[in-house]
């Protein structure tokens, strides 16, 4: 068998912790350098939740659109279709404060994602 002396046994386990140090160290930047993403199953569903960040236009949106606006459901999207087959297209997005059921708060809340054409 290999006789080491004690100093070599020193400088070999040295290196070794070092190589191990070394190889965390690799795992832990690759790591940490990637996105951290975490899907949610929602009763929604993800495809209705990547939706909701789409701007949609209030005179064109359809019930389904409507429905996935933040805090507006399907209920409240028929509310929306109503009002707009009753008085014509909206030619502004606060006038959506008109129609039953959406006051300042709902509005503030989907503003940034609808618009008028």
């Amino acid at each position: 068998m290999l006789e080491l002396t004690k100093q070599e046994k020193r400088v070999i386990i040295f290196l070794m912790a070092t190589a191990l140090l070394g190889t965390g160290m690799l795992c832990y930047k690759a790591l940490r350098g990637r996105p951290r993403v975490e899907i949610q199953a929602g009763e929604r569903g993800l495809a209705a939740e990547i939706a909701a960040f789409k701007i949609i236009d209030i005179n064109k949106a359809s019930k389904d659109e409507l429905a996935r606006l933040k805090g507006i459901g399907p209920s409240l999207a028929e509310q929306i279709i109503k009002y707009r087959e009753a008085n014509g297209r909206f030619n502004d997005t606060e006038e959506l404060k008109e129609v039953k059921g959406i006051g300042q708060a709902k509005y503030d809340s989907i503003k940034d994602n609808i618009k008028v054409e």
